[in-house]
């Protein structure tokens, strides 16, 4: 299968990242850090990890061609350090924009475990498919980012954390 528009696919989400990391670099250190006032959410930090780990679990199980997003190491340095999250974000952009439209049509399978205790499923995918993947996972983790800065009284961009789609259906709704 080849991948249409696969420049255009990697550049979206790698521009999702840096968004991310412009508005996370903006933010105090209690507002990245801290127990966001809600309960039962994570800090926004955390969310920002987790999307980070997913997006090096795609790129390093290219290699072997097994992607498991269960096997993140969880790191929690990211989650307590500004200048390694925002590192690890520009190192994983870096990456993301180096891939080369060989790459996206590469086939892979992805591991996933959907209930504890029962077999890792596994399924057929593509590098392009899961970078599809990669970027609705990112998007949706923006908005919930931007919904706990929300919930602080904090300006959020109006397009942060909402999909193309989205904004695509606003203008045509509007117009």
């Amino acid at each position: 299968m080849k991948v249409h528009g696969g420049e255009a696919l990697r550049d979206a989400v790698a521009g999702a990242f840096e968004e991310a990391a412009r508005l996370l670099g903006q933010l105090s250190d209690r507002h990245l850090f801290g127990v966001p006032p809600t309960e039962g959410a994570s800090p926004i930090a955390v969310h920002h990890r987790h999307q980070l780990e997913h997006g090096r679990q795609l790129l390093e199980g290219m290699a072997s061609g097994l992607v498991d997003y269960d096997a993140r190491p969880h790191d929690a340095s990211l989650s307590s350090d500004r200048r390694r999250l925002l590192a690890a974000n520009a190192e994983l952009v870096r990456d993301l924009r180096a891939l080369r439209r060989a790459d996206l049509d590469k086939p892979v399978e992805v591991l996933q475990i959907f209930d504890v205790g029962a077999p890792t499923a596994r399924a057929k995918s593509t590098v392009a498919r899961e970078l599809m993947f990669l970027f609705e996972h990112t998007v949706h983790h923006n908005a919930l980012i931007a919904l706990l800065l929300r919930l602080q009284s904090l300006d959020v961009p109006e397009p942060f954390g909402v999909m193309p789609s989205t904004l695509a259906a606003r203008l045509r709704a509007a117009g």
